[in-house]
């Protein structure tokens, strides 16, 4: 089990935010600091200890970050407004889930709900192509293979959420695939 949320807000003044948050899996590192707050496991994004003499790119060492896939995503026009807003929980396949959710939104004109129900299609597991099971994107499987790439059909649970503007205000969509909800509330 996961634990990472995403969370994205408008405003009617034209502000905009996009949080994505995670205490890593199996509720992070089962540490609570003071006041409840549950302490992540993070660290499992650096790569393995390295062996004696040896440098990997993404080891821990002090000053230095995990990698990540978490990406919370703003997009603006050209005027510097905001016009969608969201990002994904999902692991390794974040960047796949959200890229393919944005060229639907941006350039296949689909609403947040279509986007964000499509099925998905990510190479995040080195070699493998997943084509998630049970939607349109498991139709690709026997072209994929006759091409020579090695599919794997499978559940692909993302959690994306997405906030899209349009000429009558904002619309939005939580994963189907997952609890969450799109909300707005009227001006005062």
């Amino acid at each position: 089990m996961t634990t990472t949320r995403q969370i994205a807000i408008a405003d009617a003044a034209g502000n905009a935010l996009s949080i994505t948050t995670t205490i890593n899996l199996n509720f992070g590192s089962r540490l609570a600091a003071e006041g409840g707050f549950v302490l992540n496991n993070a660290l499992t994004n650096f790569s393995a200890a390295p062996r004696a003499g040896e440098t990997i790119a993404n080891q821990m060492a002090p000053r230095k970050r995990p990698a990540t896939s978490m990406s919370p995503t703003l997009v603006f026009d050209a005027a510097g407004k905001p016009v969608v807003v969201g990002g994904s929980a999902g692991g390794g396949p974040i960047v796949d889930y959200i890229a393919s959710s944005l060229i639907e939104m941006l350039a296949n004109g689909r609403t947040p709900a279509e986007a964000l129900a499509a099925g998905h299609v990510t190479t995040a597991v080195a070699g493998k192509v997943q084509l998630e099971k049970g939607t349109r994107a498991e139709a690709l499987a026997t072209g994929l293979a006759e091409r020579g790439h090695d599919v794997q059909v499978v559940p692909l649970l993302s959690g994306l959420g997405f906030l899209k503007r349009t000429p009558e205000g904002w619309i939005g969509a939580a994963d189907p695939r997952r609890d969450g909800a799109a909300m707005g509330l009227e001006a005062p």
